[in-house]
């Protein structure tokens, strides 16, 4: 009898188990707050001087928007109505760009960008 309890009581934590792994396996997944594929890009003013002092183009913008990392430090996520995120990656010449984004609804708009560690000074700033 002892040992009918005891198998029984096996099969019962095993199968709750089995259920929980399940559960946890089938959870959607989280999407990103930033949308990497916005229907529109806006450049504001602030961003233009900067793209054309550091000899950044579109192609290196979009590569950092698809590709480059979210700074958690240097995003504001709760503004309202509108988030400002702060996105870097690696461009060509091993330079470090970052840019900062605000996305409404479908559009995005670059307010601004830099090249990290540069030695070019910007009147833009």
């Amino acid at each position: 009898m002892k040992d009918k309890n005891v198998i029984f009581s096996l099969c019962l934590v095993l199968t709750v188990l089995a259920i929980l792994v399940s559960r946890i396996q089938h959870e959607p997944k989280k999407s990103e707050f930033f949308n990497r594929h916005p229907k529109n890009i806006l450049y504001s003013e602030k961003a233009l001087c900067s793209m054309k002092c550091f000899h950044i183009g579109n192609e290196e913008i979009e590569l950092v928007m698809k590709r480059g990392i979210i700074n958690y430090r240097g995003s504001e996520m709760n503004y309202k109505p509108c988030p400002e995120l702060l996105l870097q990656g690696v461009i060509s010449g091993n330079r470090t760009l970052q840019i900062l984004f605000i996305q409404c609804n479908d559009s995005t708009t670059v307010l601004n960008c830099e090249v990290k560690r540069s030695s070019l000074h910007c009147p833009c700033f």
